[in-house]
């Protein structure tokens, strides 16, 4: 049975903090930083199969190799043929003994090869990859769920205003360093409370971090505003930190934000256009899943940079304003309120005997008075 998930909210000292206690998949190692995003997402499932995988090269070419119960390795890599030659998204897997010589082809997407349709579909490679491993009797991959459940805790949690803090284990989050105001720490836990127990989390929380303040269940600015206008929310009407923090949650937010949502339609629509055929479409597919992949890499960017600001947790200061006459130091505007030699004969007293002109009491005074 699939144990549950439970997270425990503490106040360590003035800081708010969130952790998960449950189950999680093991963690690849980090990837190699001149590779492309296909060796993350080929080491963690052969890893999460029990499978340790190595990242080497062969001149110019990037390989995963892995050791099988039958003592051959599985090699997984593109093509070592000319690129050029190739099709978009051309994989090769295939088994070699300890002196390197091959013995079979588990995948081949190559311009002649039999899974050539299937060209950059990394889903359909694994796929290929698990049934052969099921035959040689490799440990089958855990229940997904726990990854699931955390990915759910992470999406209740950032709706909050709670931050991921990615240090070992990974399972930590924490309320903005400047939040340091108890109702409004009281209101960010109570909202991440109800939305977990809602999705059907565990939760372990002391009283004196919940409050009954209605408020604390409202909306958000943006919300109320609609997706529609968060660019003139921002412009109009964001006056803390917070509010512009509450805009890019609903643009990246996991699960259901406006990014990941993008990311998500266009791997959909890349898997479509390659079912379809026709001239160009692995190509214009291949296209769209690189799209896909760099939106979901600037997602993670605009996460951090939510953390960021959020953990400033201060106001706006006003707009300057322009400095009025009085305010300028300049020589023209001093002469300009300098009474003209013109006028200095009818001064005081109206020797002139002209008709006195009484105060304009709309005007500033004159300075010195």
């Amino acid at each position: 049975m699939l144990e549950q998930t439970t997270v425990i909210f503490a106040c360590e000292g003035a800081l708010v903090t969130a952790r998960i206690d449950g189950p999680r998949l093991p963690l690849p190692a980090d990837p190699h930083e001149r590779t492309m995003g296909w060796v993350p997402r080929i080491t963690a499932a052969l890893a999460s199969r029990g499978l340790p995988c190595i990242l080497d090269g062969k001149g110019s070419v990037d390989y995963i190799s892995a050791t099988l119960p039958d003592g051959l390795d599985l090699l997984v890599s593109p093509p070592y043929e000319p690129y050029e030659e190739q099709p978009l998204g051309a994989w090769l897997a295939m088994t070699v003994d300890e002196n390197g010589q091959f013995r079979e082809m588990w995948w081949d997407s190559q311009t002649r090869g039999p899974d050539r349709a299937h060209a950059g579909s990394i889903p359909a490679l694994l796929s290929a990859v698990d049934q052969r491993l099921d035959t040689l009797g490799v440990p089958q991959r855990p229940d997904p769920r726990p990854i699931l459940n955390e990915e759910g805790v992470w999406a209740c949690l950032f709706r909050a205003g709670f931050l991921r803090i990615d240090e070992p284990p990974g399972r930590f989050y924490r309320l903005p360093l400047g939040m340091a105001d108890s109702h409004e720490q009281q209101c960010a836990v109570t909202r991440a409370v109800d939305a977990l127990q809602f999705e059907g989390f565990e939760v372990q929380c002391p009283n004196e971090l919940l409050t009954g303040d209605p408020r604390a269940r409202h909306k958000t600015g943006p919300q109320l505003y609609g997706l529609d206008h968060l660019a003139s929310y921002v412009t109009d009407h964001a006056r803390h930190t917070r509010d512009v923090v509450h805009v890019l949650d609903e643009v990246a937010a996991p699960l259901d934000g406006l990014l990941d949502r993008a990311v998500a339609a266009l791997h959909a629509s890349a898997e479509w256009w390659r079912d379809l055929g026709g001239p160009d479409a692995d190509r214009f597919a291949f296209r769209l899943g690189l799209m896909g992949d760099e939106i979901e890499r600037r997602t993670q960017e605009v996460l951090s940079l939510r953390g960021a600001l959020a953990d400033q947790y201060a106001s706006k200061p006003p707009r300057a304003s322009s400095p009025g006459p009085a305010e300028h130091g300049s020589q023209r505007p001093q002469a300009a309120r300098t009474v003209s030699p013109s006028a200095g004969s009818t001064a005081a007293g109206n020797p002139s005997g002209g008709p006195a002109v009484p105060p304009n009491r709309s005007s500033p005074k004159a300075p010195g008075r």
